[in-house]
């Protein structure tokens, strides 16, 4: 069901009643259509927006543990230290992150949200 957003013609109705109920059955139909939007825009700002703050605490955890003796230096997987893998890890996580904030701010959800 489109919602066609022509002008309406007044000429059309015989009475107040009738020119009053189409009004009304126009603001009714604009703020669903706000409704709307501001629920699918809000979920989806929320998609972009909980997997960058999930990394963010992982960021800080993991740098928290490297930055302190809870990692011992003889800890390796395979060759590599322990501390440079979270290291490593840290720096692609936070990648990450700057990606999911870039992409959010260039979709700009909140602003849509608002419509």
């Amino acid at each position: 069901m489109p919602i066609q957003d022509r002008q309406l013609d007044f000429e059309d109705f015989s009475s107040d009643t009738e020119k009053l109920s189409a009004i009304l059955k126009r603001t009714e139909t604009s703020s669903q259509k706000h409704k709307l939007a501001y629920e699918y825009y809000r979920a989806r700002k929320f998609v972009v927006l909980l997997p960058s703050l999930l990394s963010c605490m992982c960021i800080a955890l993991l740098g928290f543990l490297v930055t302190t003796d809870a990692i011992k230096r003889h800890m390796k997987v395979g060759d590599a230290q322990v501390e440079d893998l979270l290291t490593i890890l840290i720096g692609c996580l936070g990648v990450f992150v700057g990606m999911m904030i870039l992409m959010g701010n260039q979709w700009d959800f909140g602003k849509r949200e608002g419509m």
